[in-house]
């Protein structure tokens, strides 16, 4: 790929004396990272980053490794007998799930042939929407939807779906490692044969390469956050990152554990300019055993057609200082910018690890935004959360509670009018612009063979249309409200449970319902929808070689 050249100033920047294993990706569908909120909660691991996402497995070895020397072999009088034995079932569940990782047994050439057989029935009743084109805004080319939020991309159509989809892992060595997902699709329309992921990693020290088809998950949401989540089909890019938090030496130690990400992505030939390239940079740092701290920044440059950039032009832009104050106009507009001005955590230790959180995203000018006031709501898209993994003192039960609000501004860009999505699924937020949204998710995890969930959800868009103030030196100004047009409002309720019965079977249930007013910003069209859904999962160790 072109301008790769930022992987090796980014390379120079990461020093470690930690040696880590190259391992594959623990995926975010996996319920490893539920549990990992358990373990935090219980105050059994510090030095985590939550806001990048997904783990290695080997970075998910350590984390259990550390809990359980946290934890100790027996409970202590000052512990309660229940929960102990509740957290070492989960460890033990995972110290066999991850016994290659804990132990380094990843000596040589190792592959297993068929890691896993997927069959998933589901039936649909809902449609796709499309986001308004055009608000004045600026331009994107997405769609709405119902019940594959957060899917990674899966498509459901109206009516019965079926999906067939099988992993393969190969390890060429330590140092070297290789995955692929197929999948395969079906419905009354098409048939289709996809590749879910597929890429490769390599790895020294404490550096990560990977390479290919795979996700990436900024954010404290538990899908990711406004930036990158897990609502679009994993990107196809080139990703440089240490793999486990990383300390820095001298004073800047006390900066405490932190991660460094850099990536460049292609998002392929359905847009406006074909082969869009696709960059971003995060930096994440825990200067406290109970906060975190991100800062993020993704930019749109180049393809087929679009504006020519410089080869310096990648650098400049993901660090626009010479833009800061300039009133958005003494500098070329090369690059779609989307800032991810902060996102952070808190921890609250006496509330049993319970969490308070809050993830941004700012549209063109983050001085503009705070500059002006109330222009913030319209420039600027935002998640704030509280997140209690041990609503029971244990943890079997969990409560996430969520507010979601994105601006007139968030996703749309006047040159790359396609916006900010992929395959016409935004990138960020599901909810994509001009909306808000209010969650609840209730969490049941029994042992660690079983997780239920119930979602509950309203969201209300809004399809009014918007104009842009000048300021004195030609610059855009003040975004304010135009034309106001109807509201399309949403009620949604999903639950489902998924058990592994045992070694080599696990079934996944699903079922949801839907109402919405005003479909497609029609006044008075209601519409009802509905989503059942069963999975079966088959896990293979006769075809490791």
């Amino acid at each position: 790929m072109q301008r790769i050249w930022p992987i090796i100033l980014i390379l120079c920047l990461f020093v470690s004396s930690a040696y880590a294993d190259t391992a594959l990706n623990a995926p975010p569908e996996d319920r490893v990272y539920h549990d990992i909120d358990i373990l935090i909660a219980h105050g059994l691991v510090k030095d985590v980053i939550i806001g990048q996402r997904p783990y290695s497995r080997a970075e998910v070895a350590r984390i259990i490794s550390c809990a359980r020397n946290k934890l100790g072999e027996k409970p202590s009088a000052s512990k309660k007998i229940s929960r102990f034995l509740y957290l070492d079932r989960l460890l033990a569940h995972y110290e066999k799930e991850y016994e290659a990782e804990l132990l380094n047994l990843r000596e040589g050439l190792s592959a297993e042939a068929l890691q896993r057989l997927e069959f998933n029935l589901l039936g649909n009743s809902s449609r796709p929407r499309l986001v308004p084109q055009n608000n004045n805004q600026g331009g994107i080319d997405a769609e709405i939807t119902s019940f594959n939020k957060y899917k990674q991309g899966l498509q459901f159509a109206n009516g019965a779906n079926y999906f067939i989809s099988t992993k393969h892992n190969l390890y060429l060595s330590r140092y070297f490692a290789f995955t692929a997902e197929p999948r395969f699709e079906f419905d009354s329309d098409r048939s289709e044969a996809r590749i879910h992921r597929l890429y490769a990693k390599g790895g020294w020290h404490n550096i990560e390469l990977e390479a290919g088809r795979d996700n990436i998950l900024w954010g404290q949401s538990e899908f990711g956050g406004v930036m990158l989540s897990a609502n679009a089909r994993p990107l196809d890019m080139v990703k440089i990152s240490n793999a486990s938090p990383w300390q820095a030496p001298w004073i800047f130690k006390y900066l405490g554990h932190m991660k460094a990400t850099f990536f460049v992505s292609t998002l392929g030939p359905e847009r406006e300019f074909k082969n869009t390239y696709f960059y971003g940079a995060k930096w994440t740092l825990i200067p406290l055993s109970f906060f975190e701290l991100g800062v993020s920044h993704t930019i749109m440059m180049g393809g087929d057609g679009a504006p020519n950039a410089s080869f310096w032009d990648p650098l400049t832009e993901l660090f626009p200082f010479h833009k800061w104050g300039s009133g958005n106009i003494n500098a070329s507009n090369v690059a779609n910018n989307a800032f991810g001005f902060l996102d952070l955590r808190i921890t609250i230790p006496p509330l049993r690890g319970s969490v308070v959180y809050f993830d941004e995203y700012i549209e063109d000018s983050i001085v503009r935004a705070f500059r002006l006031g109330k222009n913030y709501f319209n420039q600027a898209a935002f998640i704030t959360g509280l997140y209690s993994p041990r609503l029971t003192d244990s943890g079997s039960l969990g409560l996430r509670l969520e507010y979601h609000h994105t601006a007139p501004l968030t996703y749309r860009h006047g040159i790359w009018a396609s916006g900010y999505a992929l395959n016409r699924t935004v990138i960020g937020d599901a909810l994509g612009p001009d909306a808000d949204g209010i969650y609840s998710t209730l969490y049941w995890r029994p042992n660690a063979g079983c997780a239920g969930r119930l979602e509950l959800a309203f969201e209300d868009y809004d399809s009014s249309t918007y104009y842009t103030q000048t300021n004195a030196s030609g610059g855009g100004d003040k975004i304010l409200k135009a034309v106001s047009m109807t509201h399309e409002r949403r009620y949604r309720g999903i639950t489902g449970i998924d058990i592994k019965a045992a070694k080599r079977i696990g079934f996944k249930f699903e079922g949801g319902y839907e109402r919405i007013e005003n479909w497609n910003f029609s006044a008075g069209n209601s519409v009802n929808n509905w989503l059942f859904s069963t999975a079966v999962s088959l896990y293979f160790d006769e075809f490791n070689l």
